[in-house]
């Protein structure tokens, strides 16, 4: 498994923390990295259990009550 680029990962935790859910094209612009990039990194972010992917955002599994983000 690949892992996500620190500078990645806090961003995308920091954003959902505090907005609840985080776009794809937010964090391309936000982080200056390609939208190949993002996507691939979220897939992996969301192997983790409690993010999920859903309609260009990131949001909360809220099947998984159990997991708390770093």
């Amino acid at each position: 498994m690949v892992h996500l680029n620190s500078h990645l990962r806090d961003h995308i935790l920091h954003n959902f923390n505090t907005r609840g859910r985080i776009s794809d094209t937010a964090i391309v612009t936000e982080v200056n990295v390609s939208d190949e990039t993002v996507h691939c990194n979220l897939k992996n972010f969301e192997t983790e259990g409690a993010l999920r992917r859903a309609h260009g955002a990131v949001i909360q599994d809220v099947q998984r009550t159990d997991f708390q983000l770093a």
